[in-house]
């Protein structure tokens, strides 16, 4: 006996089959070699685009693209359905796609993929191109169906990025009913564009006649050709179905033309009738029973019908060329044309009746739970009737698909929850609160946050508690997280995700109101608990800030170390240093090569820091290093690279009600770039003449070397160096060495490029 299938596998192999494997071409079809020159034959373009309505034959147009070129280039296929909406689960598929093809394609982009949707467009996208530029040739990377993606505006906005960045070596392919919101235009003006539309698609009588007697058997006269053509109007699949019909009447051909002949006739609806009433019962039943699936297979339509003949079935079906095709070389998974399963699902609830049809949902719904996606089995259960089999399948599954990033995905699943389910499962509503929080959809959380509030369950309490503390930290109220933080302490669950979250919020308050003590020793717990369970991203969350204190109190050895232990989490697992949780250890990593006077080498860290705070930190973890990077701007005699980062840091700031000792720092940040509001200032930065000796300390204030080094290199006291440090920052009206050497690089007084690291003394 063969071994069980796991769950996750199956749903897996389902993905492979249906999605990511090129569908067969079918011997029959009538090559279309005029429209296939036109796809990617310049060397200059990037996107290949048929447009059509359904069964204008766009897919089968490139697979014969495909048939004809893959020996010059590979392709890879994606075929897009409506859950690929959520733009993380889109991109992973792009790099599956292209997996096919490239193995190992894309592995540092899957990685940042991780950090979730904020990290596409600075992360993931160019990694994808950097990689694709490497490929040899040429690889067409198929996107079939983009219509199913409609409104989902991030997609095709990181589509759009995609294109503008595209290498040679990469060609996109789009098929949709719709022209889809690409630039378009754009590429159209630049000549990067081949274009297929649906004029172009339409079969002229020559072809039609070739469709009619290869694939079914029928030859007509040039007359009879050329009105069933201009009725249908050279529609592929109007053509094919008239093909069924036309086989089975035999020379009946008058009799079919005259039910077309009026001018209000349905002809795809009247044409797919004619085909589904002209085949036998058993045949009828079956293509009724198995008209709700999107994707079939003998196991599943056996589930749903109740019979054990679905995979002899299928391939019955294919014989009789009834608009159905295998989705992989094994023939395992087939789909039905789009156009005649929406008239077999009409047809199903008017011949089967609704209970019956409730019944297959349920069928459906089951297999897919134990076998299949679990997006397909949340939608059959709805369709059947029973929305608490689809909440526990969200509950169940909504945690993996966050994790992985998907976030609008795992919305689409809670929309479509009837809200008493909603409200039954304490899961589901924090499903929805995560969910919320990290698609920035702000007032949405504080609106069901306020429903923790009220008659819910105390686990979902104490998690509401918690995480209102954590909204107002994000949104930079400190006084508000304190207030949701003050009943946490009485709801604890045992929970030890949820006691490193709690740990984790005292710790940020802590720090970001200044008291580091009481900061550290929440932040070694969240650490400690954490790592006890297996928490690896919480983890590296804790090392960060500890490296960060460290950093502040000048410990260098210290927060080195805790910088390391932070590296050795991301070895483990790439992902964190996408994450937000790194632009802390970014951060920490800035302020030391800062304090030592290494200001070239701490701009890209820092830069990094605010790229990695745009991905999911809290407000006051976005301006800190726009702070810490106008410092390092200052001391490189960079004013208007510093003032362009205060500006930023204000314009963040001006939206927390409460940012604690970040408001104070801020202004004082300021008042170094800016200069004075008032006072004393007599319009000149220097009090009095620097002397012989202090000049020759601040030509060494730039450099790395301590306040006893500089000492060693000048051959003066340790005592001599401090009381010049003094005197130079009274004179340049400056709060710190940074400051000072900022000042001193706008008089000219030492080099504007000056970050010598002078020899060092034994």
């Amino acid at each position: 006996m063969d071994a069980p299938i796991s769950r996750d596998a199956a749903a897996a192999r389902v993905v492979a089959v249906t999605k990511l494997r090129v569908p067969e071409l079918r011997d029959a079809l009538v090559p279309r070699a005029d429209l296939i020159a036109a796809l990617g034959s310049s060397p200059a373009s990037r996107l290949t685009l048929v447009t059509g309505p359904a069964g204008a034959g766009k897919t089968t147009v490139v697979l014969q693209w495909r048939a004809a070129t893959e020996a010059e280039h590979p392709f890879a296929w994606l075929a897009l359905d409506s859950e690929d909406r959520d733009v993380v689960r889109f991109w992973g598929l792009v790099i599956e796609a292209l997996g096919t093809v490239h193995e190992g394609f894309g592995a540092s982009a899957a990685v940042a993929l991780r950090a979730g949707p904020r990290a596409l467009l600075d992360a993931v996208i160019p990694r994808i191109i950097n990689e694709a530029a490497a490929l040899p040739g040429r690889t067409v990377l198929v996107l079939d169906d983009l219509h199913m993606l409609e409104g989902a505006d991030d997609v095709h906005a990181s589509l759009a990025a995609l294109l503008d960045g595209l290498p040679p070596s990469l060609h996109v392919a789009v098929t949709s009913r719709s022209t889809p919101p690409l630039p378009v235009p754009r590429l159209r003006a630049r000549g990067q564009l081949d274009e297929l539309r649906a004029g172009d698609l339409q079969f002229g009588a020559q072809d039609a006649a070739a469709l009619l007697r290869r694939g079914f058997g029928v030859t007509l006269a040039e007359g009879q050709v050329a009105r069933l053509q201009a009725r249908t109007e050279g529609w592929a699949a109007g053509l094919h179905l008239a093909g069924i019909s036309l086989g089975r009447r035999g020379a009946d051909f008058e009799t079919f033309m005259e039910a077309l002949a009026g001018p209000e006739a349905d002809i795809p609806s009247y044409l797919a009738a004619e085909v589904l009433e002209g085949q036998p019962p058993d045949v009828r039943d079956f293509l009724l029973r198995t008209s709700i699936l999107d994707r079939l297979s003998g196991p599943l339509c056996d589930a749903v019908t109740g019979a054990g003949d679905g995979g002899l079935r299928l391939e019955d079906l294919a014989r009789r060329n009834l608009l159905i095709e295998p989705l992989d070389s094994q023939r395992e998974w087939w789909r039905c044309h789009g156009l005649f399963a929406e008239l077999l699902e009409r047809e199903a609830r008017a011949a089967l009746g609704s209970d019956e049809v409730t019944t297959m949902h349920r069928r459906a719904a089951a297999w897919h739970s134990d076998f299949g996606e679990p997006g397909e089995a949340v939608r059959h259960a709805l369709a059947g009737g029973q929305p608490d089999l689809a909440a526990t399948l969200v509950a169940e599954h909504w945690e993996t698909r966050f994790n992985r990033g998907e976030l609008t995905l795992v919305a689409g699943w809670l929309n479509q929850l009837p809200p008493a389910e909603l409200a039954r499962q304490p899961r589901l509503w924090l499903a929805r609160l995560w969910t919320a929080m990290d698609r920035g959809r702000l007032e949405e959380a504080e609106a069901q946050l306020a429903e923790a509030h009220g008659t819910v369950p105390p686990a979902v309490q104490s998690w509401g508690a918690l995480l209102s503390a954590l909204h107002a930290f994000k949104r930079g109220d400190l006084a508000a997280a304190h207030a949701g933080l003050a009943p946490v302490a009485e709801l604890d669950t045992g929970d030890p995700f949820w006691q490193t979250v709690a740990e984790h919020v005292r710790g940020l308050l802590a720090y970001w109101e200044g008291r580091a003590f009481a900061a550290a020793a929440h932040f070694g717990r969240a650490g400690d608990l954490a790592a006890q369970d297996g928490n690896r991203l919480g983890q590296a969350y804790a090392l960060g800030y500890l490296a960060l204190m460290a950093a502040d109190a000048g410990e260098a050895d210290l927060a080195r170390a805790r910088r390391a232990a932070f590296d050795a989490l991301g070895d483990d697992d790439a992902a964190i240093g996408e994450h937000f949780v790194a632009s802390v250890a970014a951060l920490a990593r800035g302020r030391e090569l800062a304090r030592g006077g290494s200001y070239e080498a701490a701009v890209p860290v820092l830069e990094r820091a605010i790229a990695l705070s745009a991905r999911g930190a809290g407000r006051l973890e976005m301006i800190a290093p726009r702070l810490e990077l106008a410092v390092v701007h200052r001391a490189r005699g960079r004013r208007e690279a510093a003032l362009g980062c205060l500006n930023e840091a204000r314009e963040i700031l001006v939206a927390c009600p409460d940012p604690g000792a970040l408001g104070p720092r801020l202004a004082a940040v300021e008042r170094d770039v800016i200069g004075p509001a008032g006072g004393d200032d007599d319009g000149s930065p220097v009090r009095g003449e620097l002397t012989a000796g202090e000049l020759a300390v601040l030509a060494l204030l730039p450099s790395p070397l301590s306040q006893r080094e500089i000492g060693d290199e000048l051959f003066i006291s340790i005592n001599t160096v401090k009381t010049h440090c003094r005197n130079i920052y009274t004179k340049l009206r400056a709060g710190s060495r940074e400051q000072a050497v900022g000042r001193a690089r706008d008089l000219g007084l030492i080099p504007k490029s000056s970050s010598r690291s002078a020899p060092r003394h034994g």
